[in-house]
Order: structure tokens, then sequence, then C-alpha cells
């Protein structure tokens, strides 16, 4: 869990 959690944080961050 909490590595798709870290995951999906990071590529938020990049798309942003």
């Amino acid at each position: 869990n909490t590595g798709q959690l870290n995951f999906g944080a990071g590529s938020k961050l990049i798309v942003l």
C-alpha cells in the first residue's frame, strides 16, 4: 500500500 501511494504522489507531482 505504501509503495502504491508513494508512486501515485510522485506521478501527480510530475504531472503538475
